[in-house]
């Protein structure tokens, strides 16, 4: 079989790096996409500013995965139109990802694009959407996502943490007096427990919008260092978070490691109606950027196999059912909060529906 090749657009990058790292180890032969471009072999120059360097590069390659936020959504309508594939984990804006799928259904689409697939966005889809299959009388989603201290890396991690930081959305409450995010107190598995958790990313969730199905969807995060989630917490009553400079969320390294980081990880998901809670689950690993770099090569491997063309999210390609056994052999686990009150050799989790 010949070896397949794959783009890497923002390889240069902390997560496009630990990405480019994934492909690699997984056989795959990788060219990295970098606006530094000094033509080292295994390098391609990609600009997504500059449209004349994104066609020849995504040629070159048999799958590009976009870790580089870009509104205009260039590379994905370039392989739109020239019957490319390409997965894009970077935060794209609600407004761009309805206008490419608007754009994908109004035309003769032949190439494939798949947003949000990583881990969360990505993974967490998938359980979201497995979780509603079971429970399809649920009118909430709650979502709580673990912000880990050490992934506040590069750039664009510190960008993503401070922007929803300091900006409330329309489910916080927002005035000049006193601008600040809803706040709950979620019952998290030991040895947590329950925890103060704060309201995140509430003005632009378009990674859960279409997999919720029009229900009510609350997102919430708590940080892994506890000094730094009690002084979120602190000052989010006083409205002084969205005067918070990006300067302090600069901590942990500002260049690639040689080897991932391996904090814990766990985001809380659970389903609801009228306020009565039906189900809930938690997504569990070590080490963000290395975890949403092996389900990107996960789900690179379903997007290749696929013959739908189009715009699509992760729960549109791909089930809970079909890819489990490849996230859990990767150290994601999907564990159903009922499996932890059973004896530990009970507590293997098979996804429903």
């Amino acid at each position: 079989m010949n070896t397949r090749t794959v783009l890497v657009i923002g390889a240069d990058g902390v997560l496009g790096g630990t990405v480019a790292a994934a492909y690699g180890h997984a056989g795959w032969q990788v060219l990295r996409g970098t606006r530094r471009y000094r033509g080292d072999p295994d390098s391609v120059p990609v600009d997504l500013s500059r449209p004349e360097t994104i066609g020849p590069a995504l040629a070159a390659a048999d799958l590009t995965i976009n870790t580089v936020a870009d509104a205009d959504l260039r590379a994905e309508q370039w392989a739109l139109e020239h019957g490319h594939r390409i997965l894009n984990m970077a935060t794209v804006p609600v407004n761009s990802a309805r206008r490419l799928r608007i754009r994908a259904a109004q035309s003769t689409s032949r190439g494939t694009v798949l947003l949000n697939a990583g881990l969360a966005p990505g993974v967490t889809n998938l359980v979201i959407a497995d979780m509603l299959a079971r429970h399809p009388e649920s009118d909430t989603v709650d979502f709580v996502m673990c912000l880990p201290a050490s992934g506040m890396a590069g750039r664009a991690g510190v960008h993503f943490v401070h922007e929803n930081l300091t900006t409330i959305g329309h489910h916080g409450v927002y005035n000049k007096r006193s601008p600040r995010h809803d706040t709950r107190t979620v019952p998290l598995p030991p040895p947590m427990g329950n925890k103060k958790c704060f309201g995140f990313a509430e003005r632009d969730r378009a990674w859960l919008l279409d997999t919720a199905g029009g229900r009510t969807i609350r997102t919430f995060a708590y940080i892994d260092r506890p000094h730094l989630h009690h002084l979120v917490i602190a000052l989010n009553p006083l409205g002084l978070l969205p005067d918070v400079p990006e300067m302090p969320f600069r901590i942990g390294r500002q260049s690639i490691s040689p080897q991932p980081s391996a904090e814990p990880i766990l985001h809380w998901i659970a389903t609801s109606r009228r306020g009565t809670q039906l189900e809930a689950r938690t997504v569990e690993c070590t080490g963000g950027y290395a975890h949403a770099a092996q389900a990107a090569v996960i789900f690179g491997d379903a997007l290749t196999r696929t013959s739908a063309t189009g715009c699509f999210n992760p729960e549109e390609l791909c089930t809970l059912r079909s890819m489990n056994p490849q996230l859990d052999s990767a150290g994601i686990k999907v564990i159903d909060a009922a499996d932890r009150a059973r004896p530990l050799a009970r507590r293997e989790f098979t996804p429903r529906g």
